[in-house]
């Protein structure tokens, strides 16, 4: 009211945050766009926007508001019309609208609002600063060594067999040409091997779905025995007692629908309330339960009201991550949004939409290979989880003829890994893949001048 009741062209208050962290407004009239329109403004001066009509007041009509509140708590979101519907209810119950009373509101009807603290980030890069002497191991290779040293965690796929049957699915082919178990034998001799040489976890993941293997708990017991972490990568079909699901370090579902038609179609299951179902029961007995969300074009119908049911469930976080392989499927949507919904124990995580978009590895060498093996329910050790979608590229090894340390050790891993270091090879064959920021990470680090300064 009172910019529309005077001649300004610019409107603001003046807390050091202002409109950016939603503690006021900034009103902006046509004609003043115009005007700045025709001003030989540099690049920089268009970027900062109605930062440079403040810094130059005394050219256009600006009026200033005094603002006499100390650091913001509450920032205000009104992007959609649920968002309106929210900051109204806030309006109309709260009587002062100050920071605590507003404050108080929220923290009895969490819905209306998100916390501002840091929520936890179980996937990232961070980890590597857990594994100092890996992170030394990885960085040697750009000489030409190979890292011979164990990878920190192994993907470990338990069976071929699976009871989904996902469009996108990466390991289809792989699992047309083989129906194996894995055999709990040979399991034991593996798990040793790795707790022998310093592996630290291992994930139990596809090709199948791992939770229908036969003997399922026979492998968390040598687990258990070898002293492994253990991380879980499911489709969440499976009820699992709590006995089970108390014996993993972290468990992640692969929901990637937001409501039982998207699941139905994508996924070929018609059990989308009971993967939700299991979701809740894994949450209250698990102590990190996350979902994976695999974006498309054709999985984004509700997914706002996904997220609010997955963090009343009490899930740790909800990871997306572009379709790959499927470029008729890829989504153009942005999802910074749904930030709004994280809190002190929920993250939102999105990096991978932008991370996992890059192919060819960004044209670096892959330094980052021996992180991770992938060893398949045949026993096939494989030098590289992404490259495998071309049937030219064989494993490294297999379980059935040699053992881990050989095969990691061995002649055929160091052919793969003298083209890894390639980075023509990469740049030409590697798809998208989430190992490209390590190694872009590795090629920052290798470029420092000023090493020994902080």
């Amino acid at each position: 009211d009172a910019h529309h009741s005077g001649d300004w062209e610019y409107s603001f208050n003046d807390h050091f945050d202002g409109v950016m962290l939603g503690t006021g407004s900034e009103i902006v009239n046509v004609d003043l766009l115009r005007k700045l329109d025709k001003q030989k403004l540099t690049k920089e001066q268009r970027i900062v926007g109605t930062l440079f009509v403040r810094q130059h007041a005394q050219q256009f009509k600006v009026q200033r508001f005094k603002v006499n509140i100390g650091m913001q708590w509450v920032n205000f979101y009104v992007d959609s019309l649920e968002d309106h519907k929210r900051v109204s209810k806030i309006a109309e119950h709260v009587s002062s609208l100050n920071n605590q009373n507003i404050k108080s509101f929220i923290q009895k009807y969490p819905l209306y609002g998100c916390s501002q603290k840091t929520p936890p980030q179980e996937i990232g890069m961070e980890k590597l600063f857990i594994h100092p002497e890996k992170l030394t191991a990885v960085m040697s290779s750009e000489n030409g060594d190979m890292d011979t040293s164990y990878p920190v965690s192994v993907e470990l796929s338990l069976t071929m067999r699976c009871n989904f049957d996902c469009v996108w699915c990466s390991d289809k082919d792989l699992r047309a040409s083989m129906d194996d178990d894995i055999d709990l034998e040979l399991l034991h001799n593996l798990f040793k091997d790795l707790s022998e040489h310093g592996t630290q976890g291992v994930v139990i993941e596809g090709g199948g779905e791992p939770t229908i293997y036969r003997d399922f708990d026979g492998v968390l017991d040598l687990l258990d025995k070898f002293k492994l972490g253990k991380g879980l990568i499911t489709n969440g079909s499976t009820a699992l007692k709590p006995h089970r699901l108390e014996r993993f370090d972290w468990i992640r579902i692969s929901l990637d629908s937001s409501t039982p038609e998207e699941h139905h179609k994508l996924k070929a299951f018609d059990g989308f309330e009971r993967v939700l179902g299991n979701i809740n029961s894994y949450a209250q007995h698990c102590p990190i339960v996350g979902v994976g969300y695999v974006v498309t074009n054709q999985n984004m119908g509700d997914i706002e009201t996904l997220v609010l049911r997955l963090k009343q469930f009490g899930v740790t976080y909800i990871q997306f991550r572009p379709v790959v392989d499927h470029s008729n499927l890829l989504p153009s949507i942005d999802l910074d949004y749904l930030k709004r919904y994280q809190s002190e124990n929920f993250s939102v995580i999105i990096d991978g939409m932008k991370e996992n978009i890059v192919t060819g590895n960004n044209d670096l060498p892959c330094k980052a290979n021996s992180l991770t093996s992938v060893i398949t329910a045949d026993g096939g050790v494989y030098f590289c989880g992404r490259l495998n979608i071309y049937p030219w590229v064989k494993p490294i090894g297999n379980l059935h003829q040699e053992s881990f340390n050989q095969i990691w050790t061995g002649d055929e891993r160091k052919q793969q890994h003298e083209k890894a270091l390639d980075k023509n090879f990469c740049g030409k064959y590697c798809p998208q893949c989430r190992l490209t920021k390590f190694n872009e990470l590795f090629n920052r680090i290798s470029s420092l001048k000023t090493r020994n300064f902080i």
